[in-house]
């Protein structure tokens, strides 16, 4: 035996078709929501930068003392990326510790490699 009875409510949109014919619609409504909608509706994701290669070595003598060395590659993908990525900086304590920069360049796909000891970068420390 099935029994139809309405759902009398603001909130239901469907609240004068039967609650079976209602919970069908609703399900046919989310499934289609959910299989059609999210794919085309979204843009494409696609990063400022890439960070190629980070390697942090850190050297720690008996005496306390210590070596910190890192290296990156960072590949700047879009506009963006310059305005995020195209300064780096980073801090250190100038009455204890030392600092010496082995290598810094941009590799530029129209002329290779730019050393940025050249008039167009800035190296402060």
């Amino acid at each position: 035996m099935s029994v139809d009875f309405y759902i009398e409510s603001p909130l239901n949109p469907l609240n004068r078709l039967p609650s079976k014919v209602s919970a069908s619609l609703t399900q046919m409504l989310l499934v289609s929501l959910l299989l059609l909608g999210p794919g085309h509706a979204l843009a494409q994701y696609k990063s400022s930068f890439t960070v190629l290669k980070e390697h942090i070595r850190v050297d720690v003598k008996a005496d306390g003392s210590n070596r910190y060395q890192m290296e990156r590659v960072i590949r700047i993908d879009t506009p963006t990326g310059v305005e995020k990525e195209g300064e780096q900086r980073f801090g250190y304590v100038g009455s204890l510790e030392t600092v010496e920069i082995l290598e810094a360049y941009t590799f530029l796909n129209a002329c290779g490699r730019v050393d940025a000891n050249d008039s167009l970068h800035l190296i402060a420390v």
